[in-house]
């Protein structure tokens, strides 16, 4: 058997869960669409933990801060619940929400 070399075997983070840069902007309600989110994050307009990001893919995990237009916000992920207060069965989709943060690091 021929051993795997450790970079072609998944590092526990890639199988974590997170939200696209685009995503989270729209989330976060500084763009109307995905398309305009997309714009937005190529626009060079956000950093990531500090470090000036314009790939609207970027992959955003729970503690990961995002400063555009002069705020900051933490990732924090959390399960969709139904009304009842139970995860939905339906749906197995993410969300974001803003973490409180100060208006500059």
């Amino acid at each position: 058997m021929t051993p795997v070399p450790p970079s072609a075997s998944p590092s526990p983070a890639d199988s974590s869960p997170y939200i696209t840069l685009a995503q989270f902007l729209k989330k976060l309600q500084l763009a109307d669409s995905g398309g305009a989110a997309k714009h937005l994050a190529r626009s060079g307009a956000a950093q990531v933990n500090g470090a000036a990001e314009n790939r609207p893919g970027r992959k955003l995990r729970a503690g990961d801060t995002v400063t555009i237009k002069g705020q900051r916000h933490v990732v924090s992920l959390e399960r969709d619940e139904d009304e009842d207060g139970d995860e939905d069965d339906d749906q197995d989709e993410k969300r974001a929400t803003p973490g409180k943060g100060s208006g500059k690091p």
